[in-house]
């Protein structure tokens, strides 16, 4: 029997490990569709495991890219304390770019 949950899984775990958040929350939404058809078609007996390992799966997915935010915050808090220096330190220099917040 195919598994058609797999697929879903796949997208979403390389979704994540690229750090790419709105394709996480797009491959995330198929993963969740994916299970529900799946627990349907299932014995009873089979539904709890299946729906632990995708509870599992999706807390995984959350640790990860809430890390990722984390990461990637503290890499925007630096280039905007560099740009604050920047403009301290050559007050008269002229940028044609600007880093928002």
């Amino acid at each position: 029997m195919n598994d058609p949950v797999q697929p879903e899984e796949g997208v979403l775990r390389q979704a994540v490990q690229s750090g790419d958040f709105a394709g996480a929350e797009r491959a995330a939404r198929l993963y969740v569709a994916a299970v529900q058809g799946a627990l349907a078609q299932l014995p009873r007996a089979q539904g709890p495991a299946r729906l632990r390992e995708a509870c599992e799966l999706i807390e995984w997915a959350r640790r990860c890219l809430c890390a990722a935010r984390v990461r990637l915050n503290g890499e925007r808090s630096g280039v905007q304390h560099l740009a604050a220096f920047q403009r301290t330190a050559q007050p008269d220099c002229l940028h044609t770019w600007k880093i928002d917040g």
